[in-house]
């Protein structure tokens, strides 16, 4: 077993450590941070293309809208 090192050493090597830790902190968030900065812009640019792979003529279809039409003209009284 090795010896202590002495009270200045350690405080040296605690000031070390705790800045090394710090940079690799920053290191990490700065590149996390990028990485997903990257992944937003590639959705945004997926969602864009996928634009104009929609239908031009798009409309909209009611079901119920439909159904309702369909029992009213059924019940209708017809004239003559």
């Amino acid at each position: 077993m090795q010896p202590a090192p002495p009270p200045a050493q350690r405080a040296e090597l605690r000031i070390m450590l705790t800045r090394a830790g710090l940079l690799a902190n920053a290191h990490n968030f700065s590149r996390t941070f990028s990485a997903t900065l990257w992944y937003a812009v590639g959705t945004l640019i997926v969602v864009f293309v996928g634009l104009f792979a929609l239908p031009r003529g798009l409309r909209l279809h009611d079901p119920a809208a439909d159904a309702l039409g369909q029992f009213r003209a059924d019940r209708e009284p017809s004239i003559g």
